[in-house]
């Protein structure tokens, strides 16, 4: 059993989710970014020291690594020279 009001009142919230996804979310937001350039992302200074420094794309990981010039899975073995040629796929089965 619905309620007589609750159509309008979640055809109203619907519209409202599209209008906000659609026009406000992909076409206003972009536009004014756009317009304003650098000073969209600005964050005050006093705000920037009490957030955290997250490193979620692994942009210091990956300079910490070039770095050290490592690929970040420890040091590489030494191979023998002419080791492949001593093991034969027999041998091993």
């Amino acid at each position: 059993m619905t309620a007589p009001g609750r159509g309008p009142i979640a055809f109203a919230l619907a519209v409202g989710v599209c209008i906000d996804a659609f026009l406000v979310r992909m076409t206003l937001v972009p536009a004014v970014l756009a317009l304003v350039g650098r000073a969209g992302w600005w964050l005050p200074k006093w705000l920037d020291r009490l957030l955290p420094d997250l490193d979620i794309e692994g942009e210091r990981l990956t300079a910490d690594r070039q770095k050290d010039g490592t690929d970040g899975h420890g040091p590489t073995p030494p191979v023998a020279v002419g080791a492949s040629s001593c093991i034969s796929p027999r041998r091993m089965s």
